[in-house]
């Protein structure tokens, strides 16, 4: 359990906020402090950024804001990140 915690702690770090690629499955366990939060909306606005990257963030951030009940602000990331999450899948309709 204490290695748990541990570990925990570790990817909750700002340090983790540099790889996108974990910020969406951490959401699920873990609430984001404000400051993580602008740390997501700063890389989200970053024309650099993958494109599964800006997947990555714009669900965790999706998340955030639904934790805190914003929901207007929680659907409009949800919907940013689902078109390109589309483009990414193989799956056809």
């Amino acid at each position: 359990m204490r290695q748990l915690t541990l570990i925990a702690g570790r990817l909750k770090s700002i340090r983790a906020m540099a790889r996108p690629i974990i910020l969406w499955p951490i959401s699920k366990l873990f609430s984001f402090s404000e400051e993580e939060i602008a740390i997501m909306e700063a890389q989200n606005i970053n024309l650099g950024i993958s494109h599964m990257s800006r997947v990555y963030i714009n669900f965790a951030l999706g998340k955030a804001y639904e934790d805190k009940g914003l929901f207007e602000k929680s659907f409009e990331h949800y919907e940013r990140g689902n078109p390109y999450k589309k483009a990414q899948s193989r799956y056809k309709s």
